[in-house]
């Protein structure tokens, strides 16, 4: 496993300062911020030296005010195999994607002019399907390492799409929505079809779209019942005014 070194961290940095957005030093080989009050930091190139170390990982410091410009930028994190399938079909196009082999194009990123609070999205099992991560949150990027000695990489490694904020979060929930059916119950479709006044034909139709790609592998073995019903009932009820 060959670690950052850190002329490759200053300049992924200074790289990203150019870009608006300010990085974090990062445990080695880990997820965790290494410094106390890391969403605090505003790490300029030339400080990047005296707080990064070869070794190290990076992070970017997400949904606070930029470095440059006027967006803030976020990411969506795709948890799990289905979300990673149905993405394409639900999230809005962006150029720049970020991932590891183990998980490719696992971080979907955006810019917002009014940033969407940090959500998270559970399974009926408990099991993460997808987070909008912003303000109060960081994400692992390159050069980092992850703790299985995946190398972090960009998959896509152009600018962030502008987004309305209010569609992102919509289409964040349609694709928990998307997950969770396909996850927990034998025949997603007909539990999409099951959800009634809760969808409007556009977001059925793109829910749709999204649980077809992945339907026919699953085994529907998850758990089925009232608090799936009502888990992705509230996640379309709470997006309802972003959905177009």
């Amino acid at each position: 496993m060959k670690t950052p070194t850190l002329d490759q961290l200053v300049a992924a940095v200074t790289k990203d300062l150019e870009r608006g957005v300010w990085s974090v030093p990062l445990r080695e080989g880990a997820k965790r911020p290494k410094l106390r009050g890391w969403n605090h930091l505003r790490i300029g190139a030339e400080d990047a030296e005296d707080f990064f170390e070869a070794g190290m990982n990076r992070g970017r410091l997400l949904g606070v005010e930029p470095a440059t410009g006027e967006h803030t930028l976020v990411v969506v994190d795709l948890d799990v195999p289905e979300a990673l399938a149905m993405a394409p079909h639900l999230l809005p196009a962006t150029g720049e994607v970020g991932g590891r082999s183990g998980a490719p194009r696992a971080h979907w990123y955006y810019a917002c002019t009014h940033p969407p609070p940090t959500r998270r999205y559970n399974g009926a099992d408990g099991e993460r399907l997808v987070e909008l991560l912003s303000r109060g949150s960081q994400v692992v990027v390159p050069p980092s390492i992850h703790p299985s000695g995946d190398a972090y990489q960009w998959f896509e490694d152009g600018p962030a799409a502008a987004v309305n904020p209010a569609e992102l979060q919509a289409r964040c929930a349609e694709l928990a929505v998307a997950c969770a059916l396909v996850r927990g119950t034998p025949d997603p479709v007909a539990a999409l079809m099951a959800l009634g006044n809760d969808l409007d034909n556009d977001r059925c139709t793109r829910i749709r779209a999204a649980v077809e790609v992945c339907s026919p592998a699953s085994d529907g073995s998850g758990p089925v019942g009232g608090e799936l019903n009502s888990s992705v009932r509230q996640w379309l009820g709470e997006t309802a005014g972003g959905a177009k």
